[in-house]
């Protein structure tokens, strides 16, 4: 259907898999012949009443075919005057089906089983519940075959207009990308301004790392001209004394006990003097967030220069040891930033619009009718989010974008409880994501992101942090983008609107780069490629260079991390896990309950690391199809039963995981244990909704945030 007129609406919505099968029990759209009913199963259908072609279905799990018997319940709602059929087996017992009725109907699949259709019909907006049954046979299949007839009517059209305006995108840069591991001792740094005691020296630690020594009375300078939204971050050793790092005109003390703020406060410190001290700058508002060990500390007043210097000034009894400084753009700063602190001028609007303050949310827009937000047209990329709640389950446009011309480039609406997004020019009803979901109901808080590639001419689509449609094409030609138009009844909390369409996009830090390809890694998705990556890791290992995966799905096993280095899965790769658990290494990093019985490998691991990032926009999956106490690896001996986390970090310090999606989780998602300094921001978790497919799990660390970004109310430390 094109979307000059609305979608055709769907028959059900609301679908929730069973408690613990999410994954294996999911609602699918458009029925045909050759459609699979098992998730687990390669069986499908060859043949069918034609009367069903197109209709909605859901897909369950086979336990026959595992060996076991397991047939769970199935509920969903209905969008439309509906009659649900339950496909059985001939060896089924249908007693269970009281309120169906047997037809005349049957389905074939191509292993040969006939499924008789069990009939009964349903008005709209009804709770559907199809209950488990037990004995002989094949798990049933529903099929929803809607009654009524749905004539979409013509969609909403918003007035067109032009905009003038021009963003200006600036060419964003990672100025300083500094560990000293490859200077020999004694020596300063180039691009360093050292006077007095400054020196390289090694760790005495055994491990071949080095830090930039500055003794008593001495100091260290280093100068960068950057756009001034920066970010400037120093990992470093108080060993004595009191120190000053200073950013511009932004100053903080520090002894090893504790870190003195400019307005006078100060926050403590865990034994060992160890600091990783962060100034985040915003020329929009002249300010600098101060972050004191991945927590934010404080907000200072700042000019923000362009030509800034950072500088470690160290007391004449002091010293400090200077681990690695890293020194960038920051990306993920919105140039617009809609906050409604009342109903702004660029809004052009029929209907009702105003503002209204909702507790713990704040200020929101609320908004009856039609309205198109302006702002300066950006090009190349670009992200657009909003935090948004359609009052009803009525066709709300949430958002239409359009360019400078005004001419439609995308749509994304919530339409009977279904989210729906526009493909070409046509509508898109999604129904399947990274992990199978379905569950839209109106009424209902959403965070909706746009990731826009101009030059590739597609976008994708994010709710609530999982990526649900990624490289949609767009419906014209799209060289900028300008407006945001909203259609129905809804409250709008945020509206932001970025110049990257994802953090790292355009910022691969300096220094050399380790592509996986160049060690041999195929990155076919099908040759295992574990030797070959962790042959270009174990050479980047203290270089502060980047793994480079991009261009491909690169099938592995464990891959092992090592100190001052970055793993880049580009955002055109995947990073997939090998399914054969037992081939795995199984660590045992300590002595914790957590680090011996509950976790044990992982897709990505590291022990004992220090400075490593994980980044670059793609993809972790963990490739994981076990479901939870049915088939997963049997016995206790967790050398061979152990199921892989996506990332799993141990006993490891300053360590930086962003702009990374992370999917189909075998257990765990991401897990940092026992570690410090640890930095979560920008990432797509699309886990199973089961047990044991925990997101972020956290173990005994001191020191962590995980955020979304800047955007007050989206970052958590502890």
């Amino acid at each position: 259907m094109t979307f000059d007129r609305l979608p055709v609406k769907p028959a059900i919505s609301r679908f929730v898999a069973p408690w613990d099968a999410s994954g294996w029990y999911y609602m699918d759209a458009d029925l045909q012949p050759e459609s699979r009913v098992y998730s687990n199963a390669d069986i499908r259908i060859a043949q069918m009443p034609d009367c069903l072609r197109g209709c909605d279905h859901i897909v369950t799990y086979d336990s026959a075919a595992e060996g076991f018997d397991d047939k769970q319940e199935v509920d969903f709602y209905t969008e439309r005057r509906a009659a649900v059929y339950v496909a059985l087996d001939g060896e089924a017992d249908p007693s269970f089906l009281t309120e169906f009725a047997p037809t005349d109907l049957t389905v074939t699949t191509d292993a040969g089983d006939v499924y008789t259709l069990y009939r009964r019909e349903f008005d709209a907006d009804r709770h559907v519940h199809i209950d488990g049954f037990s004995g002989p046979g094949r798990h049933f299949f529903a099929i929803v075959e809607p009654l009524d007839q749905d004539a979409p009517a013509k969609a909403p059209t918003v007035p067109r207009f032009a905009v003038d305006a021009r963003h200006q995108t600036p060419q964003y840069a990672w100025y300083i990308h500094e560990s000293f591991n490859l200077l020999p001792d004694g020596s300063r740094p180039d691009r360093w301004q050292c006077a007095g005691d400054a020196a390289v020296q090694s760790w005495n630690d055994g491990t071949g790392r080095k830090c930039l020594k500055i003794g008593g009375a001495s100091h260290a300078v280093l100068c960068a001209q950057t756009t001034g939204q920066d970010l400037a971050e120093a990992a470093l050793t108080v060993t004595r004394g009191e120190i000053e790092i200073r950013l511009d005109d932004i100053a903080v003390r520090l002894t090893a006990e504790s870190a003195a703020l400019p307005d006078g406060s100060a926050v403590n410190n865990e034994p060992g003097g160890q600091y990783v001290i962060g100034f985040k700058r915003f020329p929009a508002r002249q300010q600098c967030e101060i972050w004191i060990n991945d927590r934010p500390a404080a907000v200072a007043a700042s000019r923000c220069s362009a030509d800034a210097a950072l500088s470690l000034r160290i007391k004449d009894d002091g010293e400090a040891l200077i681990d690695r400084v890293d020194w960038k753009d920051q990306t993920d700063v919105p140039f617009i930033d809609e906050k409604w602190a009342d109903v702004p001028t660029c809004l052009r609007f029929a209907g009702s619009a105003a503002v209204v303050d909702r507790p713990a949310i704040g200020p929101c827009l609320r908004l009856d009718g039609e309205a198109a937000y302006s702002f300066p047209a950006v090009s190349g990329q670009a992200r657009i989010e909003l935090i948004i709640k359609p009052d009803h389950s009525g066709f709300t446009l949430m958002p239409e974008l359009r360019d400078s011309l005004g001419n439609t480039l995308l749509r994304a609406a919530m339409y009977a409880n279904n989210l729906f997004i526009s493909e070409g020019g046509e509508w898109r009803r999604v129904v399947r994501g990274q992990a199978p979901w379905n569950y839209y109901p109106c009424d209902n808080w959403y965070h909706i992101a746009i990731a826009m590639d101009m030059d590739k001419q597609t976008f994708d689509v994010i709710v609530d942090g999982a990526c649900r449609a990624r490289s949609a094409r767009f419906a014209c030609d799209a060289h900028d983008v300008a407006q945001i138009v909203l259609f129905g009844q809804m409250e709008v909390c945020c509206l932001r609107v970025l110049d990257v369409r994802s953090p790292s996009a355009r910022l691969l830090p300096p220094g050399p780069v380790f592509d996986a390809r160049d060690f041999g890694a195929a990155g076919d998705g099908v040759t295992l490629d574990t030797a070959a990556i962790q042959r270009a890791v174990d050479a980047s290992a203290l270089t502060n260079g980047t793994v480079m995966l991009k261009n491909g799905v690169f099938h592995a096993k464990q891959i092992d991390l090592r100190s001052d280095m970055t793993l880049w899965v580009d955002e055109t790769a995947c990073l997939r896990a090998y399914q054969q658990y037992s081939a795995y290494p199984h660590p045992v990093p300590g002595e914790s309950l957590c680090a011996i019985r509950n976790v044990g490998r992982a897709l990505v691991y590291g022990e004992r690391l220090r400075n490593v990032c994980v980044t670059g926009g793609g993809m972790l999956d963990a490739n994981g199809r076990c479901r939870f106490k049915v088939n997963d690896p049997k016995g206790v001996n967790k050398l061979y039963t152990a199921r892989p986390d996506n990332l799993y970090i141990a006993y490891s310090d300053d360590i930086r995981v962003s702009d990374i999606s992370l999917c189909s989780a075998a257990y765990w998602t991401l897990v940092p244990l026992s570690s410090r300094h640890i930095l979560l921001e920008h990432l797509d978790l699309d886990c199973m909704n089961t047990p044991n497919r925990d997101g972020i799990d956290p173990v005994e660390c001191v020191d962590l945030t995980a955020a979304a970004g800047s955007w007050p109310g989206t970052t958590a430390s502890a």
